[in-house]
């Protein structure tokens, strides 16, 4: 069955959707056009992944990147919505309902009735308030245009990340680049940072690329062949962990918070794997407990 949406012109001039890259922006429509289909939602990561088609992973990413700028509100016993859904696609009826209420007034000897059936009912009233935002939202609007930074990155992110990078060469030029990143959204800051916390915690003995490299070729982005802790994807378990605090506080997850829920996730990781190579190497050292008896 054929569904339809509305999409509003103010589209134009809403600084969160135009600021959005092409790709997320396509991602952000592919999403409205999705939850159009199911009732306002969008069920599952695995509806989202195959809706982008895009990887479960990257699907994860963007939805939460897409709920970091208030794109998309998390669903209490869902996953996420469109923000402000209800309003903007409120349920009006069709012509099957005009048709029936005609019917219903002409056996009830209405002579106000005409011949054609043009009334309208809408189930909901149209939204009129084009600005939705709460005025902290709006106050936190204007800070960050005045930083000019995409939204969910704090404005110590550059210490942040120097503080975390392990490899500290080239700050000036890596901050340079780091900038042009916060300020165009192409990735999210709790992202970044929990990728660089894998990063920087890998245990091969491979070494570090330059901070402005690893900016450079979006490393963010890489997935591990060899796994932290036992676990393939661990990125994917870390945005898992961001998803899920985003629905326990039923609001995007900003920031240091987020930073520290994903550096905190691999931090256990990493404990526990160095505690299992401590237990192997100990049990290694032991050897054999049987020798040989003398003849």
């Amino acid at each position: 069955m054929t569904t339809w949406l509305r999409f509003y012109t103010e589209a134009l001039n809403d600084r969160k959707v135009q600021e959005l890259s092409g790709d997320y922006f396509k991602s952000w429509v592919n999403l409205l056009c999705l939850a159009g289909m199911n009732d306002g939602q969008i069920k599952s990561a695995a509806d989202a992944a195959f809706a982008l088609r895009t990887t479960e992973m990257k699907a994860k990413v963007t939805v939460a990147y897409l709920a970091g700028r208030g794109l998309l509100d998390p669903v209490e016993g869902g996953y996420f919505a469109p923000h402000n859904w209800s309003r903007r696609q409120y349920k009006s009826d069709t012509s099957n309902d005009r048709v029936a209420r005609y019917r219903e007034k002409q056996r009830n000897g209405d002579r106000n009735v005409t011949g054609n059936v043009t009334d309208t009912l809408h189930v909901t009233p149209p939204d009129t308030d084009t600005d939705t935002d709460t005025e902290s939202e709006k106050k936190e609007t204007r800070a960050r245009r005045a930083l000019l930074l995409a939204p969910g990155w704090p404005s110590d992110y550059a210490e942040k990340f120097w503080n975390a990078y392990p490899n500290k060469v080239g700050k000036a030029h890596a901050l340079a680049k780091l900038k042009r990143v916060a300020k165009s959204g192409k990735a999210a800051f709790e992202v970044l940072m929990g990728a660089l916390a894998i990063y920087a915690n890998k245990t091969d003995d491979r070494p570090f690329c330059n901070p402005a490299t690893w900016i450079t070729q979006e490393r963010w982005t890489d997935e591990p062949a060899t796994p932290i802790g036992g676990q393939r994807g661990s990125l994917l378990a870390a945005t898992d962990r961001i998803v899920g605090r985003l629905h326990e506080l039923n609001r995007p997850l900003r920031g240091h918070d987020a930073t520290m829920a994903v550096m905190g996730h691999f931090a256990d990781q990493i404990a526990a794997q160095r505690e299992r190579e401590g237990q192997d190497e100990a049990k290694r050292l032991e050897g054999p407990n049987d020798f040989p008896q003398a003849a």
